[in-house]
């Protein structure tokens, strides 16, 4: 009996033994990955150094579901802090500058009919760098925005002190803090693509709502079924001319909806080149002439893969 205590003593403690290392090398494991999936997120993991993926993989898996919008969340209050609160920047995000929001500010203010005293509603508004811009571009400007970022909302109302009240954190498609007609115009910049098509149709609805007769709306970054860059973290992509043969194509308010791709529009596009821009004017007596683009094309699905029925423009404007 001594003799049998004695193996099962030493089985126990070489299994003990075993266990313990097993357990070590399973936490150095589970640490590791935790780690990856953190840094990964901010663009800096070792499976992008190795080439194992372009873009983040767990938010790719994850599109459209829970985990997605908590890893969004985390995003971008990371980039809030790198980029907004360390660097003393309103760029979000390390691709642009402040300089190309002021250069983009005013191909889009020309799209939009914007001018002196007018007043601007970013729906995602980030840092409010497309809002300075236009702050910056022309006088007397009148500012307002949402975003799911806690610390980009507080950044942007010390940008905006004054307007403080017109900023909130929130859902791009809940903006039911803002009254009808209350600006002249809206705007959103590559946040609709990390949202459902629902949530898109829901939040521009919003948008019109809030803009006065005779204002204009601005969709910056839309994705449609044209844009083959799969690449991309996260991203819902829209079925072709989905604005106005689909979700606007029964509002009787609408003046005219056009498209103009970015290339086109700034003359440069990042990540997919058929990114497109998307300008929607609302019908109104006080509605601003604008000049019409040499870009620019009424969406038609009988035309893919862009929508457009003729490629063939002789006088581009740069």
């Amino acid at each position: 009996m001594a003799y049998m205590r004695e193996r099962i003593g030493k089985r126990i403690c070489f299994c003990t033994k075993r266990c313990v290392l097993l357990n070590i090398i399973v936490g150095l494991l589970v640490l590791f990955v935790g780690i990856q999936i953190r840094i990964d997120l901010q663009e800096a993991s070792l499976f992008r150094k190795v080439k194992l993926v372009k873009n983040s993989w767990f938010e790719r898996q994850y599109v459209g579901s829970w985990i997605q919008n908590k890893l969004l969340s985390y995003k971008w209050e990371s980039y809030v802090d790198t980029y907004c609160k360390k660097r003393k920047s309103l760029a979000m995000g390390k691709s642009y500058t402040m300089e190309d929001y002021l250069q983009w500010t005013q191909k889009i203010g020309e799209q939009l009919g914007f001018q002196d005293g007018h007043s601007i509603f970013d729906n995602g508004c980030g840092c409010g760098a497309f809002l300075s811009a236009f702050n910056l571009t022309y006088k007397n400007v009148k500012a307002g925005g949402l975003d799911l970022s806690t610390g980009a909302i507080k950044f942007t109302r010390e940008i905006f002190p004054e307007m403080k009240d017109n900023f909130k954190v929130g859902t791009v498609e809940d903006l039911s803090f803002v009254q009808d007609a209350s600006y002249d115009h809206s705007m959103t910049f590559g946040t609709f693509p990390y949202v459902s098509p629902e949530k898109q149709c829901k939040a521009v609805k919003e948008m019109l709502r809030i803009v006065k007769p005779g204002g204009s709306l601005y969709i910056g970054h839309n994705l449609e079924s044209d844009c083959k860059d799969k690449t991309h973290i996260g991203i819902f992509t829209l079925s072709l001319c989905f604005w106005n043969e689909q979700c606007l194509k029964d509002h009787d308010d609408i003046k005219e909806i056009y498209y103009v791709k970015e290339r086109d529009l700034f003359g440069v596009s990042r990540y997919c080149p058929e990114k497109g821009a998307v300008f929607i004017h609302k019908k109104g007596d006080k509605a601003v002439k604008v000049p019409e683009h040499s870009y620019s094309y009424t969406c038609n699905s009988k035309y893919p893969p862009s929508g457009r029925g003729s490629l063939e423009v002789t006088n581009p404007v740069t």
